[in-house]
Formats: C-alpha cells, sequence, structure tokens
C-alpha cells in the first residue's frame, strides 16, 4: 500500500512523530487492499506491535466507540460509506471537547482503491474527506492526520 497525508488543524504538529510513523509503516505495509486484511493487519499489527487498544467506548453505558487509542491520540479506520465517516468525525469531536483526546489520526481508504476494490457505493474517500475538513473547519477542530490508503 501506499499512503497520503492531509493535516488538520497542526495535526503533525499535535501527535508524537513515533505514533505517526508506527501508523503510516504499518499501513504501508498491509498485504493486500481487500477491506478485511486492510482491518485486521492494521488494528492487529498497531495493537500488538504498537501499543494501541482495542475499541475505547465514550461513555461506559454506550455502544458508541473509536477504532482505538494510545495515550492522548484517537485513531478511527473507516472503510464504510461517508455516513460512517461523519459519525467517526463526531466521535472524535466529542472526545477531544471531553479533554479525552488532544489529536486523532482517521484512516479512509482514497477514492481509486475504493473503485478498484469494490469497498462499496458512497464509501468514505480520502480525497471527499479533505475537501470537507476544510469547509467544517470551525466545527472539526480535533488536531488530525487523515491517512488515505492507496494502492
Amino acid at each position: 500500500m501506499t499512503v497520503t497525508t492531509f493535516n488538520h488543524k497542526d495535526g503533525a504538529k499535535s501527535i508524537p512523530s513515533d505514533h505517526v510513523k508506527a501508523v503510516l509503516n504499518t499501513t504501508e505495509s498491509i498485504p493486500s487492499p481487500e477491506k478485511d486484511t486492510v482491518r485486521d493487519h492494521l488494528l492487529t499489527t498497531l495493537k500488538n506491535k504498537n501499543g494501541w487498544s482495542d475499541q475505547v467506548k465514550l461513555a461506559a453505558d454506550s455502544n458508541i466507540s473509536i477504532t482505538a487509542k494510545k495515550g492522548d491520540v484517537g485513531l478511527c479506520l473507516q472503510t464504510g460509506n461517508m455516513g460512517r465517516m461523519y459519525a467517526d468525525l463526531l466521535k472524535l469531536q466529542c472526545l477531544y471537547k471531553s479533554k479525552v483526546l488532544k489529536a486523532a489520526i482517521l484512516i479512509v481508504p482514497t477514492r481509486r482503491l475504493a473503485k478498484e476494490h469494490d469497498y462499496g457505493a458512497n464509501v468514505a474517500q480520502f480525497e471527499r474527506l479533505t475537501r470537507e475538513l476544510t469547509i467544517f473547519d470551525k466545527v472539526i477542530t480535533i488536531p488530525m492526520v487523515v491517512i488515505g490508503m492507496d494502492v
């Protein structure tokens, strides 16, 4: 896999460089662009080799969660539709406003990866997400690095 990055609200300055490097290296090492392989490889490697957590609930009595967390940095991996990507943005922003997170990493496929490997209709895409983050600049204020997975 190849990766493309986008910094929202100085995300790269807000996240320890070793966190970003680990996620980038793990993403680049994904052996197959198929959705199940992407998720399994990324989450297993980040947890077992890099100390990222399992899912993190937003509240004890809720099933709403983000993909993982390391220290005060949240992580969301979204290979589903755009609606789920907006939900991830809300969850990350909520945790930021609650001072649980200081920054986040959000990983999504690029348009090309999603199309060439049939991720489905209206799938979350790097190009659309980064374009829309500039529109919602005053609403989504959590510092973030967005990683686009490509082939």
